[in-house]
């Protein structure tokens, strides 16, 4: 019993380390309109385990410029 649950988690740990998170293909799309508006269409697609690549890619796009006169 104690050999199988020894290789079980030797096969276990060396899934783990083959395990690989990566991006695959990455698309972005921007189009600014005349108003200002923004709108930005993403296409990702990736292979992830959940270790690093949880929740998706976040953005923060700038909605403030300073001008000239830095106004």
């Amino acid at each position: 019993m104690n050999r199988l649950l020894a290789l079980f988690i030797v096969l276990l740990f060396v899934s783990a380390l083959s395990a690989e998170e990566t991006i695959l293909d990455f698309a972005s799309v921007l189009d600014v309109r005349k108003n200002g508006d923004l709108e930005v269409t993403e296409t990702i697609r990736v292979r992830a385990e959940g270790i690093e690549i949880k929740r998706g890619i976040y953005r923060d796009f700038p909605t403030l410029y300073r001008g000239p006169l830095g106004l």
